[in-house]
């Protein structure tokens, strides 16, 4: 029981800036199962190889969604107030998003 109070405790505690880890990633592979969306971010150094794992994210389908839509709102702000964020026609066919952009 006490070991259960610590572990509450230690969510609720704040952290520094400087304890953050902070990464560049520029590839994503994107799981799923009916309870649960895995995303693996890595980073990409040579076309011709797989992207090294950086890190691991995983959270619920809801979750998922409030954030797709979150991120699809500021980026709506961000092609307002800076302009177009414009992506290779092949590339959206690839990963067939058409519809989606």
């Amino acid at each position: 029981m006490e070991e259960e109070k610590k572990k509450l405790v230690s969510l609720k505690r704040r952290v520094s800036e400087e304890e953050v880890p902070d990464f560049y990633v520029n590839s994503v592979t994107v799981l799923f199962s009916q309870y649960e969306l895995f995303l693996q971010f890595g980073l990409k150094t040579n076309p011709n190889e797989e992207p090294n794992p950086v890190v691991n994210v995983r959270m619920s389908p809801e979750h998922a969604k409030v954030m797709t839509a979150f991120l699809r709102k500021h980026l709506k702000l961000y092609e307002k107030d800076i302009g177009e964020i414009k992506l290779l026609p092949e590339l959206v066919k690839d990963l067939g998003i058409e519809k989606e952009i």
